[in-house]
């Protein structure tokens, strides 16, 4: 966890310079100039690049010998809308919707005082997370061709769902069945930066604004008790399965999408 961070800062101090010096010797064009209370509206869909979730994994492996030790993530989608309040910042709401899903099938073995018993296991384990964010971003020059960085602040709205089958071949405590759906909130923090390509330098006609790419880093304060539900099938009680830890706390995303002008002056 710790490593994929220093990987997500060393990506941030290189690039958020970068896109400030890109700017730096430009002029600005004057048909993309300052508007006060310019807005857009835009879409995006995206794609996970990295995801955190070792703090859950370390639980899932140990309290339910589960083997795999990653998520699989689907294909990010989002919608928001921006407006210009001064030459070179903006503010906006913004939503997005992410689906993660963990499936895993294996054989366990487990020996009792009196005997050894072997159990066929899957789990399926489904996160969905619509995070909305309140967000301020920095344009360094209004220009057909421009970059920004940005800060979103918020909350995520979480739906997580545990299901288990559970064969074994004796008679014993431990049984599948959904074990977990819940939905809650959470805080949730993002850092991004994006590059803006305008379509057509006529601000007064063009509907369609601009195509973007966008790199954004999403922070979940979401820390929950997953396995606690099951604490009673055990003699022994699992080492911390009674403990919260994150799930998903963090991924880094990688977005296309297209703006839409909107009150554009």
């Amino acid at each position: 966890m710790y490593k994929n961070r220093f990987y997500y800062l060393i990506f941030f101090i290189i690039l958020l310079p970068g896109c400030l010096i890109a700017n730096g010797g430009s002029k600005k064009d004057l048909d993309y100039n300052y508007k006060q209370f310019n807005s857009i509206i835009y879409i995006t869909a995206g794609l996970v690049l990295i995801a955190e979730s070792e703090d859950f994994f370390e639980h899932y492996k140990g309290i339910l010998g589960g083997k795999k030790g990653e998520f699989t993530n689907y294909p990010l989608g989002g919608i928001g809308t921006k407006f210009q309040f001064w030459e070179h910042y903006r503010i906006g709401l913004e939503a997005e919707f992410c689906f993660t899903q963990l499936t895993d099938s294996y054989i366990q073995e487990a020996v009792t005082v009196d005997e050894k018993i072997i159990r066929s296991i899957s789990q399926d384990i489904k996160i969905t997370s619509i995070p909305l964010f309140f967000s301020f971003e920095f344009v360094p020059l209004n220009q057909q061709f421009r970059t920004y960085t940005g800060i979103g602040i918020g909350a995520v709205f979480s739906n997580i769902t545990w299901n288990e089958l559970l064969s074994s071949d004796i008679s014993e405590k431990r049984h599948g069945g959904e074990h977990y759906n819940e939905n809650s909130i959470f805080p949730a923090a993002r850092l991004y930066a994006g590059l803006e390509l305008g379509f057509d330098k006529d601000e007064t006609e063009n509907f369609l604004g601009s195509f973007i790419i966008e790199l954004k880093y999403t922070m979940m304060f979401r820390k929950l008790k997953l396995f606690s539900g099951i604490a009673n099938q055990f003699d022994e009680l699992p080492e911390n399965i009674n403990n919260s830890f994150t799930i998903l706390p963090g991924y880094l995303g990688l977005y296309i999408g297209l703006t839409f002008n909107f009150d554009r002056r």
